[in-house]
């Protein structure tokens, strides 16, 4: 039993079953399957084909024999494919889907594009003197200065 154990203990398991993995489960479908049949009972149908159609003329006259009401009969009146058509085909009333309650302001929100600015002219000119400071930036000079002046067909022109 001792023997037993340690061959148990130290078996290779994944090697076993990368090398017959798809044998043991090939074996484990056939056993659900068999034991599935054997579960099932197996026998024939007991009554005759005489038996079946006296009884479907059986319920043929019960049906017959029970009619509607007349109450029951005018809940459902047959009514005709042209009235159908033209049930389906007429304008259909909108005021029974409108909202009950009115849509949040945030979820329909509409806002017109920027239009252009309105230009108003000036109905009193009143001149004012206004003083503001300037500051001027004054690049410092530089050390080099060209000592010849571009000639008169240059490519530099003035743009």
């Amino acid at each position: 039993m001792n023997k037993f154990l340690s061959k148990f203990k130290t078996f290779d398991y994944k090697a076993f079953f990368l090398a017959h993995g798809e044998k043991v489960g090939m074996g484990v479908a056939s056993a659900i399957a068999l034991l599935c049949l054997a579960m099932t009972s197996w026998g024939g149908y007991s009554k005759t084909p005489f038996d079946m159609e006296t009884e479907a003329k059986k319920v043929q006259d019960q049906l017959q024999a029970n009619r509607w009401p007349g109450e029951e009969r005018e809940k459902y009146v047959v009514a005709t494919a042209e009235k159908e058509t033209a049930r389906h085909l007429a304008a259909l009333e909108l005021g029974a889907y409108d909202y009950q309650i009115p849509l949040s302001p945030k979820i329909n929100t509409y806002q017109l594009p920027a239009d252009e600015v309105e230009v108003v002219a000036a109905l009193e000119l009143i001149p004012r003197p206004i003083e503001f400071p300037v500051i001027e930036e004054v690049a410092p000079e530089s050390v080099e200065e060209p000592t010849t002046k571009p000639a008169a067909g240059s490519s530099r022109t003035a743009r």
